[in-house]
């Protein structure tokens, strides 16, 4: 009878050790998958992030070439962005090549 109580007890002990290993193996693979699943939350974070700069950079460049265009079209209208003296000089240099067209028409 002793023999089967401690049979028993054996039985028992083990069971418990069987069951506990097993769920210490639950619980590592719920923290492996747990990591895992950070790691792929901070890559997808860290994407996220990288389109929203670069999104932000492509803004920035494009605002950059518009106001680059309109100061170039404000340059181009207003004489090449030439000083006032410069283009009365032109007008003068115009001027005269138009009186020597002239004076070579009436000779």
């Amino acid at each position: 009878m002793l023999n089967d109580k401690k049979a028993v007890m054996d039985g028992a002990k083990l069971q418990f050790v069987e069951e506990a290993e097993r769920l210490e193996s639950i619980v590592q693979n719920r923290m492996l998958r747990y990591d895992l699943m950070q790691r792929d939350l901070q890559r997808e974070l860290d994407r996220q992030e990288k389109v929203r700069l670069l999104k932000e950079k492509a803004e920035k460049d494009r605002a950059a070439a518009e106001d680059r265009r309109k100061r170039e079209d404000a340059k181009n209208k207003s004489g090449g962005g030439k000083s006032k003296s410069a283009g009365k000089a032109k007008l003068q240099l115009e001027a005269r090549k138009k009186a020597k067209k002239a004076k070579r028409a009436e000779t």
